[in-house]
């Protein structure tokens, strides 16, 4: 039904999510997981694609049952690929790509989150991440 890659993908993002859970439970239970970034997204987005992202949303919630999947994606693009055969960071070698745009999003959206965690922590409340 869908490329080799669907194969290994949501096993690997399952068993990820039970280690995590299990890491919890015997070693840091103060750990949680803020996010899960969706990278490489082929634009347009295709069936695959789609799938994938509904099943990310399904397999990874916070406490109320809200996807833990970052907004931001980061799509696809020759650029990225382009500024490592330079050597160079897409920042130095395409600083007003689209690319660009998206990371520092996602850099907004961690920061959010993160600043969400750190007022739970501080006033005690429940651990709902992105609520």
């Amino acid at each position: 039904m869908f490329g080799p890659e669907a194969k290994s993908s949501l096993p690997a993002l399952e068993a990820a999510m039970k280690l995590l859970a299990s890491a919890k439970r015997h070693g840091n239970p103060r750990l949680i997981l803020i996010g899960v970034i969706e990278s490489m997204v082929p634009q347009p987005m295709t069936r695959l694609a789609q799938y994938f992202r509904t099943k990310i949303d399904e397999l990874v919630q916070d406490e109320a049952g809200s996807t833990l999947r970052f907004r931001t994606s980061l799509h696809r693009h020759v650029a990225i690929q382009e500024a490592a055969t330079a050597k160079q960071t897409l920042f130095e070698y395409a600083p007003s790509h689209k690319a660009v745009d998206q990371y520092r999003r996602l850099v907004a959206e961690i920061d959010e989150r993160i600043s969400r965690v750190e007022k739970a922590q501080s006033t005690g409340q429940g651990m709902v991440v992105n609520g």
